[in-house]
């Protein structure tokens, strides 16, 4: 409905589509908020190592956003995905929390968490980074902001 509206009414309407978005205030039931606490504290939790998201920072989601507000005519009646456009495994995650925590997350491998969960997801940018945007931070650099977040927030 919305796009029609934008095509109809000639309106500055645009739908993103964010892929995993994640960093500092991240909920706390997301996989990565979950594997750092689960590296610092010990607390046990489920985990699946083969399903694929595409991470993106939560700073550069907005930074996507103001491109898009200030290329609005070029993005008007159109579904913009947002996301790194890089497939990265559950395991990979892990093994990043891993790292930079130096400690291994409390994990109980099971078989499936979601149904809907795949092993190829990942974000099609080619119409944002067209208009100069590229993702600034690595996965990486995400959970170290978020690990350095959560150790100041409980003083560990």
């Amino acid at each position: 409905y919305a796009l029609w509206f934008a095509r109809e009414y000639n309106k500055p309407v645009v739908i993103t589509r964010p892929y995993t978005v994640t960093g500092v205030g991240d909920r706390k039931e997301h996989l990565v908020p979950t594997l750092i606490r689960s590296a610092l504290y010990g607390e046990e939790m489920p985990f699946v190592g083969e399903p694929v998201h595409d991470y993106l920072d939560v700073r550069d989601y907005v930074a996507a956003i103001d491109v898009i507000r200030d290329n609005v005519d070029e993005f008007r009646g159109s579904v913009v995905s947002i996301g790194s456009g890089i497939a990265t495994r559950n395991e990979e995650v892990l093994d990043l929390v891993t790292e930079v925590t130096g400690s291994s997350p409390n994990i109980k491998r099971v078989d499936s968490l979601r149904s809907y969960d795949t092993t190829d997801w990942r974000a099609d940018t080619f119409a944002l980074c067209a208009m100069g945007w590229k993702p600034t931070y690595s996965l990486r650099e995400t959970i170290e902001s978020m690990v350095e977040h959560e150790k100041r927030s409980n003083n560990t």
